[in-house]
């Protein structure tokens, strides 16, 4: 329980004997002053008790000479729970995913100047830290600048969940 809450919960406590209190003089004009003293006092530990499950604040204010009661609820949210820590080691099956992703993005976005080898495969390398792709390595070697910067640039927007441990590199054959 933080501070400000404990605070709060005295706060409404004290209230709600102040109100007790506030009935005492009705009471023990109606019956004895034991009567009167017992009642205020397990009226006062009910009362605290119950403001305090139902998270009640109560305020109490005098206006043109009539008591008045203002109830505000109050909720209290539990702190989020601390993030997760990441997976240790990198989802293949996602990174598989984001290459057959880059793969159609760049056929559909990069126009070869030149025909290109077959067979090409490209390693893609994923950091840890973050997810992020960092290297993509073709080989055989694409020709052609623009297509080549185009491939790169397919290959290194990608982004994993990110995970414990060193950079791991994943194949794909393109084209297949």
């Amino acid at each position: 329980m933080t501070p400000s809450t404990r605070r709060q919960r005295l706060k409404i406590a004290l209230v709600v004997a102040n109100l007790a209190m506030l009935a005492l003089p009705t009471i023990s004009s109606a019956g004895g002053e034991d009567l009167a003293a017992g009642l205020a006092i397990g009226c006062c530990m009910g009362a605290a008790i119950a403001a305090s499950a139902a998270d009640a604040e109560r305020h109490h204010h005098r206006h043109h000479g009539h008591d008045e009661v203002h109830v505000t609820e109050v909720h209290y949210e539990a702190p989020p729970p601390p993030p997760a820590a990441p997976p240790s080691g990198l989802n293949v099956a996602e990174a598989r995913a984001e290459l057959a992703e880059a793969e159609l993005w760049a056929q559909r976005n990069c126009e070869p100047e030149v025909e290109q080898p077959s067979g090409v495969a490209v390693w893609v390398t994923y950091r840890g830290s973050d997810g992020r792709s960092i290297n993509a390595h073709f080989d055989p070697p694409l020709r052609g600048e623009g297509f080549s910067q185009c491939m790169q640039g397919a290959f290194l927007r990608q982004q994993v969940t990110p995970f414990v441990g060193d950079d791991v590199i994943i194949r794909k054959s393109l084209g297949g």
